[in-house]
């Protein structure tokens, strides 16, 4: 029987999803588990896998359109089985394509669904200005790791270039959120260039880098190791750089990235500033409550317990194999809370108000505070894990930029 794939839910806020690439094509074998897409959500870009073994019979949406949850992408099957009332069914989904298409390019559309039609019709067009918005000149970089893969990341450029040519630069690294030349971070209409502030960035005389970072060894070393040996080399990489101004280095991280952001505050004194937004400074508390706006729910309990069956999955970046009273010292050593008596770089920390670990952000500017290092809070007003009203979205992008700016060299 035939595996319809639809449009997973990948992250708590995720609305739609943007097919970024097929890792594989129409005819390929498919083997359950085996990654099968990469899909840009709210937050990052992350693998889809594969729910069913067969043939890739049918692709759907092609690399670059949108789709709701729960939408038909792809039809997994045998190779001679009939998919035909699978692919009429998802015929009605296809004039969505040539918005997407229409959006990459010019702006964005909202559709109406014409039942009697069968076909979706604009109703509003908007974001037109991304037509002539010119984009950031990219590249890749790479080095050999000390293991012999040779791993990639992309570099971009501002457009508008300083009076020497040379600029400072921001890196980002998410867990297995692989760089590419056409990705969530470089894409002017992806849905997280709506709220981070990377293309801002770019527009400031920032540039910007994204780092690999893969867990694959996360089983084999410490978190808070593991994601510092990712990104530190490639700060030796920038440095032969002709447009980076060497040893400016920023670093932005939200969510799993702001991890890094803490781990990097704790572990190293290479960055000239840094900033964590919507994070976890302590891995036991994070994985012992829950939200904020959850806690009022009649089934709050279940809803921690669900919170900390998600950190203790063996399938999460930061996993530790079990609960934290079977591993209390790994969860105390890998929590950057603890780790901040060696910190020396200004940090601007950002949180929402109803985010997973306000108390926890709360508790790293009082240590850096009290150690007299540089420290900023930016506290959200009714803002969950991802900032998403506007004017909120305006503060962040300019706090962001001003406190670079403070504390880093732009020519």
């Amino acid at each position: 029987m035939a595996t319809q794939v639809i449009m997973p839910k990948l992250s708590p806020t995720m609305e739609e999803g943007q097919l970024a690439r097929w890792l594989k094509k129409e005819g390929d074998k498919v083997s359950m588990g085996e990654p099968l897409a990469e899909i840009d959500t709210d937050k990052a870009t992350m693998e889809m896998q594969a729910l069913g073994s067969g043939v890739l019979r049918k692709i759907l949406i092609q690399e670059g359109e949108s789709a709701p949850l729960g939408q038909l992408i792809a039809i997994i099957g045998e190779p001679d089985e009939d998919i035909s009332a699978l692919t009429s069914q998802a015929a009605t989904a296809q004039p969505a394509k040539e918005f997407a298409k229409e959006d990459a390019k010019a702006g964005t559309s909202i559709a109406a669904f014409m039942p009697r039609r069968r076909k979706l019709v604009s109703t509003l067009r908007f974001n037109l200005h991304f037509a002539e918005v010119a984009q950031a000149e990219r590249r890749e970089l790479a080095y050999r790791s000390t293991r012999g893969e040779v791993l990639t990341g992309v570099l971009q450029l501002p457009i508008e270039r300083s009076s020497t040519g040379r600029h400072p630069v921001i890196v980002w690294a998410y867990p297995d959120q692989e760089p590419s030349m056409s990705d969530s971070l470089t894409r002017l209409n992806s849905p997280m260039a709506a709220w981070l502030p990377f293309q801002y960035l770019l527009t400031r005389g920032f540039a910007v880098f994204h780092a690999p970072l893969s867990t694959e060894m996360k089983h084999l070393i410490e978190p808070i190791d593991m994601v510092t040996d990712a990104v530190l080399p490639w700060l030796d990489v920038l440095e032969q750089q002709a447009e980076i101004i060497a040893g400016e280095y920023g670093f932005f991280g939200h969510s799993n990235a702001g991890y890094v952001a803490l781990a990097l505050e704790a572990m190293t004194t290479r960055f000239k500033a840094i900033v964590a937004s919507s994070t976890f400074p302590d891995l036991a508390a994070a994985s012992l409550s829950s939200a904020m706006d959850k806690m009022v729910l009649d089934c709050a309990g279940q809803v921690i317990q669900a919170d900390r069956f998600y950190y203790e999955d063996t399938n999460q970046p930061y996993s530790f194999g079990g609960p934290f009273w079977r591993a209390q010292q790994k969860f105390i050593r890998n929590s950057p809370l603890y780790r901040m008596n060696s910190a020396a770089t200004p940090m601007l920390l950002i949180e929402g108000e109803f985010d997973f670990s306000p108390r926890q952000m709360e508790s790293v500017f009082s240590i850096l505070y009290g150690l007299g290092i540089p420290v900023e809070m930016a506290h959200y007003w009714g803002e969950g894990h991802v900032i998403s009203s506007p004017g909120n979205i305006k503060d962040m992008w300019e706090r962001t930029d001003t406190f670079f700016r403070k504390y880093m060299r732009m020519n």
